[in-house]
């Protein structure tokens, strides 16, 4: 009987440390089953988290194009000005030179009535030093300039 009681307190003690093995392996498990519900929530926010961040980069790339296209857009818009201005200024820097021209025709143009008007006053000056005649005219007459007696006496034949 002693063998049988030593057999069955070995077996006991084989089924008890048999227990505290499943015992042991329950309460892992049940850890191992709460960190992966952990993980498997953790792992959720961060699909959530995920979905949000290509939902927003989706939105921002629509963002990014249009922003482009209005890019473009102002650059078109741009060079569209500028060609216009380089036109305009082309006209004006033409205008400049046909006026320029005209300026330098009009002082050529003015020079030479200048030249004709002192020629002109030489000779009436010259001829009223030859003509006595002349004096006597410019006492009948009204006062004015000095003219030549034939264009004198023609004035003073219109006044009267």
């Amino acid at each position: 009987m002693d063998l049988k009681l030593q057999r069955e307190d070995a077996l006991n003690d084989k089924l008890n440390d048999a227990l505290a093995m499943v015992e042991e392996t329950q309460k892992t498990k049940a850890a191992e089953s709460r960190k992966a519900e952990g993980l498997a929530l953790k792992l959720n926010e961060t699909l959530a988290e995920l979905e949000t961040a290509k939902t927003k980069t989706i939105m921002m790339e629509g963002r990014i194009q249009l922003q482009q296209q209005t890019i473009k857009a102002l650059r078109e818009e741009q060079e569209s000005q500028k060609h216009g201005f380089e036109e305009e200024i082309l006209e004006y820097k033409e205008q400049i030179k046909q006026h320029s021209q005209t300026i330098v025709s009009l002082e050529k143009r003015l020079r030479k009535v200048t030249e004709h008007h002192k020629k002109i006053e030489e000779e009436i000056a010259t001829l009223k030093d030859n003509d006595p005649a002349q004096k006597d005219t410019q006492q009948d007459c009204p006062a004015g300039p000095p003219l030549e007696s034939s264009a004198k006496d023609a004035v003073c034949d219109h006044l009267m």
